[in-house]
């Protein structure tokens, strides 16, 4: 039972890893490309912020998921928290609408309508897609901290909050002080390069702790042998 919960908390963090490299590659593109973006970028910015979000989604509600759903049979201390659930799907969702409209926006009869609408279009998902990241990381670092701390890797839960903080910081109290089109690469570096760095790490750090609990059980073998 415990080389299955593991195994399958690994693979999650396995496809948690591939997701941050995907965000961590988005504001990596954006931040060379700020104040503004130009035709086509957005299908890029789109396609990286829906893959790295799919993938979000999927390790948390499948292999994570199973994984503490077999755990949560030992102990009821890992028990998936409802709160962090319910705020990660409802930021990943937003999220992902904000990700398909970016794709939508390069493609020519929708993007030229919307701007002969007037719209400061571009502004408006981007204000969208930071409120839906904040909330999607707030459920996630819910999720990945607990986790982190019952599994004894106490360090990896500092990371995870302190990915939240920088984004929080870089999101909502930086372009209150500076102009928003100055500030936009410190926002970037800041709520997107910095957080998703952070994320990155925390994730690979979990990775190899779950891959030392797997080492350190006892062989199935022995498990099942009577003593």
């Amino acid at each position: 039972m415990g080389h299955e919960a593991y195994g399958k908390l690994r693979k999650g963090f396995q496809y948690l890893t591939l997701g941050a490299t995907s965000l961590l590659a988005e504001a990596i593109l954006l931040l060379f490309k700020v104040p503004y973006l130009p035709s086509g970028q957005e299908v890029a910015l789109g396609i990286l912020a829906l893959l790295g979000t799919l993938l979000y989604f999927y390790a948390v509600f499948r292999p994570i998921g199973d994984g503490l759903a077999v755990l949560t049979a030992v102990d009821v201390g890992f028990a998936l928290s409802y709160v962090g659930v319910a705020l990660a799907l409802i930021g990943l969702a937003i999220s992902v609408f904000v990700s398909l409209t970016f794709i939508f926006w390069a493609i020519p009869p929708f993007g030229e309508a919307l701007l002969r609408s007037g719209l400061p279009t571009v502004f408006i998902e981007l204000r969208v897609a930071f409120i839906g990241h904040i909330i999607a990381l707030t459920g996630a670092v819910w999720l990945f901290a607990s986790l982190a701390y019952k599994l004894g890797v106490r360090p990896v839960a500092f990371l995870y909050i302190l990915s939240l903080v920088l984004f929080i910081v870089g999101t909502i109290f930086l372009p209150r002080f500076v102009d928003i089109l100055e500030a936009a690469p410190l926002v970037v570096l800041t709520g997107g390069v910095l957080t998703y760095l952070l994320q990155l790490v925390g994730h690979v750090s979990m990775y190899l702790a779950l891959g030392k609990k797997l080492r350190d059980l006892p062989s199935e073998y022995s498990e099942r042998r009577p003593a």
